[in-house]
């Protein structure tokens, strides 16, 4: 859960950079109960048919007991509007409680695990022949990444799949602050999570933070959100 939490925030707080409008690229200070623990980047490329991601993050030292902590994720699709389609995804994850590799392929919409070797923790895995519909980890981070005006932010409710686990990410506007136009969010386990994990949290909330941009545009200025470990930020840099 440590990846999906970090990954998450890294993704909705990404901005463009003051380039081509589809070229995307950007980093950010993550910080865990307020001391650094790393720098994370994006890359992206977004064009009316088609989308393609990139991000990597390692801890700068050891996160208490977890040691060290790191994933690298990339992702491609076909995109129509705010429609995106993932066509393949693949993830290098090492959490400190596993450590894992995973790539899925679509057929139709339907994901099927053609590489990688999913880290054991006493779970049992979800057949990706039942998760069509869903989306892999990185696709809905990147609709909500792109640049958009005020009033499509905070619109999203998907299911997502890793190639062993399901979660469900919704996104909806919160409280507008004197900054800026403010979401709140929640990421849900929902299957393939083992009985201790599923007592241990079943939800994650988070803030979405977002501050004026060019051409009507908003971006995201700061994330917050809880997770295992305590309270994580990502401030763009």
């Amino acid at each position: 859960m440590w990846r999906a939490i970090l990954s998450l925030m890294v993704l909705l707080v990404f901005a463009p950079v003051a380039v081509a409008q589809d070229s995307l690229a950007q980093q950010f200070t993550v910080t865990l109960r307020g001391i650094k623990i790393g720098v994370a980047t994006l890359n992206g490329s977004l064009s009316q048919g088609r989308y393609s991601g990139a991000s990597q993050f390692a801890s700068t030292g050891l996160i208490g007991q977890l040691g060290k902590v790191a994933f690298v994720m990339k992702a491609t699709g076909n995109r129509s509007g705010a429609q995106f389609l993932p066509l393949l995804y693949s993830e290098e994850v090492q959490t400190g409680r596993r450590n894992s590799t995973a790539e899925l392929r679509y057929s139709g919409g339907v994901p099927s695990l053609t590489g990688g070797k999913l880290g054991a923790d006493n779970a049992p895995t979800l057949d990706p022949a039942t998760q069509g519909g869903t989306l892999d980890p990185l696709t809905p981070l990147l609709m909500i990444a792109r640049p958009q005006p005020p009033e499509e932010i905070c619109r999203l409710d998907r299911h997502v799949f890793d190639g062993a686990r399901r979660t469900r990410l919704v996104l909806a506007p919160g409280p507008d602050s004197a900054d800026g136009p403010t979401c709140t969010g929640r990421l849900d386990r929902l299957a393939g999570y083992s009985p201790e994990q599923m007592a241990e949290r079943r939800s994650f909330d988070f803030t979405v933070q977002y501050g004026p941009a060019s051409n009507g545009m908003v971006q995201v200025d700061r994330i917050t959100a809880n997770s295992l470990f305590g309270p994580v930020t990502l401030t763009r840099r």
